[in-house]
């Protein structure tokens, strides 16, 4: 839910088994394979970091903002669900964005309170073709 939204080519993660190996003491059991955006068909079995590289490469595509929305949206809903007053939650400028209502400059600290509104707007970055 807190990864960054897909709008280039940098934005393309590593796969779950690759980060099992590379960070051993954390668990990813629960994490997909492919954990970032991509457009992919109903029975296409789980591409290999090149087919992903050559498929961003061949049709660049970002992550939609009705998806970014959803999943900040999922994200609201469990944060307000934990009984913690205070929690730190660590991500990107565009979800935090829409997380905030505002962006947040590198590495800003910034305190808000969890409300199930979602930034509309999409000032500042790229629209969709949608």
């Amino acid at each position: 839910m807190v990864r960054e939204r897909l709008t280039g080519s940098d934005d393309i993660g590593r796969l779950g088994s690759v980060l099992q190996i590379d960070f051993p003491h954390f668990v990813f059991e629960d994490l997909e394979q492919v954990w970032w955006y991509y457009e992919a068909n109903e029975n296409q079995p789980v591409p290999t970091m090149n087919d992903l590289q050559q498929l961003f490469l061949s049709k660049p595509f970002r992550e939609p903002s009705r998806l970014l929305k959803s999943r900040v949206k999922s994200l609201k809903e469990w944060l307000m669900s934990l009984p913690e007053e205070r929690i730190v939650v660590v991500s990107h400028g565009d979800l935090l964005r829409v997380l905030t209502g505002r962006w947040l400059d590198n590495a800003e600290l910034f305190e808000f309170d969890v409300s199930l509104e979602i930034e509309d707007d999409d000032s500042g970055s790229e629209s969709d073709a949608e």
